[in-house]
Order: C-alpha cells, then structure tokens, then sequence
C-alpha cells in the first residue's frame, strides 16, 4: 500500500491539504477466497473507517480517478456547482445543496469539493484616523509588510558576496495579534502612535479555497453513485434541487454528469 497525504507538490491533481490517498494493490480476481467480491472488500473497508472520528472514506481506481478529475478538476461522478459572487452566500447554499441531495437513493458519497475554513489575519486601514496622524494608505502598509514578512534594512558582505539583511518580528509577535496593535508608528508632528489607532486589527474565520470558473465564484459538490444508474439518480436529484433549493438573482446552479 502507497498513501500520500496532502496535496502534490506540481499542483496536478485537485487535492486539498487535509486529505489522505491510499494505494492498495489487490491480489489477482483468481487468488481470491470463493463468494468474496470487490464490492464486498469496499464494504469491509468502509465499515472499518467509519470507526475513525472525522473520516470521510471514498473508494475508487486511479486511473477513473484521473479521467473524473481532468474534466473539471473536481472528484466524483457527478458534480453540482452553485455560481455566485459572496463565498458566505456561496458556503451556506453548498452546505444546504449537499443535505437534500445525500439521502436520494443512490448516492454512495456526496461531499462539498475542497471545504473548510481557517483562521486569518485580518487589517483594515481606516484611512480618515490615519489622515489625522498625516499617514497614508502606503505608510501604513509598508510597516505592517516590514513587521510580518520582513524588509531589506542593510547590506553584509562576505568576500565577494553580497547579502541582503531582512528586519521583521520574530515569530511569536508575528503570531500575537496584541504585539501587532501595540506596534509604533511615526506620525507625521514626529510622535508615535500604535498601529490598532490607524488599522483594525482582527482574526476571523476565511475560505481555505476560493474557486472560480468563468470569472465567477463556484461552489461544488462531487457525487460517488452506489447501486444505482446515473441517468434516473441525476433525474431525481435535479427534481429535488428544483423543488428545495432557492437561490438568490445573480446565482445559479449547475449539475454535470461523467462517463
């Protein structure tokens, strides 16, 4: 057995950080025990994953898993996508997409494509406060990239060698949001004033992916299909949709269908 945890290195494959792609060879269809079928080997090892807190499990074939992913860089048998321009709006459509089509008879797996939301940093230039201070939009800005990402202060040189010297926070003020809003700023009468006085200055929950096809924000889910044909499950799943999903002008839903 091969895994691979996370996304590849050459961005290729449509991966997200938080998952786990197991490879496992199987024995030739001949070596295997009497009445014992492919199906039955998934069922087994479904049932042993489910045991595992916070797992989603999916099973399928490399090669199919390459064909699916290179037509819209999205796994699954079928897909449905919700265009819109607000992520919120676009998360909180998914997510309700994603509970009326599970339970429709033949869905083996459904899951929103690329989910999740992480922590981040976030700070807002109040202009007019800065203004006050004799401060621009740039001033503000350039101190900020100076304490988090670091700017070129001076030059060292070895030899022949010449080295750039790079002053920044170290990293635990780099993490401490209060180090930030305590950090000093020159006015422009000469006194120093702490950035939270020009900036707000805040952590809050954002997208860990942003998607977009055609210019516009996408949301989408895949779909595994599990006994069942996938012309009358798609039928079924556009009935319900249209019956239960209401969307907002301006956004519209998509459902694609693979070989």
């Amino acid at each position: 057995m091969i895994s691979q945890a996370g996304r590849p290195d050459d961005g290729t494959d449509p991966k997200p950080i938080n998952m786990v792609e197991m490879l496992v060879d199987l024995k030739p269809l001949k070596e295997w025990r009497p009445g014992h079928s492919k199906e039955d080997l998934i069922a087994q090892m479904d049932k042993a994953l489910e045991a595992l807190p916070g797992i989603e499990a999916s099973f399928s074939q490399p090669i199919r898993d390459n064909v699916l992913e290179s037509i819209s860089q999205i796994d699954g048998q079928i897909v449905v996508k919700i265009f819109g321009d607000d992520s919120n709006l676009l998360k909180t459509k998914i997510v309700e997409l994603l509970h009326l089509i599970t339970p429709v008879q033949g869905v083996g797996r459904a899951f929103v494509d690329r989910a999740g939301r992480i922590p981040q940093l976030q700070i807002e230039v109040d202009r007019e406060r800065g203004a006050r201070y004799g401060l621009n939009v740039a001033d503000i800005q350039d101190m900020i990239e100076t304490a988090l990402g670091g700017r070129q202060a001076t030059q060292i040189w070895e030899g022949e060698k010449r080295y750039g010297v790079v002053v920044r926070f170290k990293e635990e003020e780099r993490r401490n949001v209060d180090s930030l809003r305590g950090l000093l700023m020159d006015s422009a009468d000469g006194s120093q004033i702490p950035l939270d006085q020009v900036a707000k200055i805040s952590v809050q929950e954002g997208v860990m992916n942003i998607s977009r096809e055609a210019g516009r924000g996408t949301a989408a889910i895949g779909v595994f299909i599990k006994d069942r044909d996938m012309g009358s499950l798609v039928q079924e799943m556009q009935q319900v949709v249209q019956k239960n999903l209401k969307l907002p002008p301006g956004y519209n839903r998509e459902l694609g269908r693979r070989v």
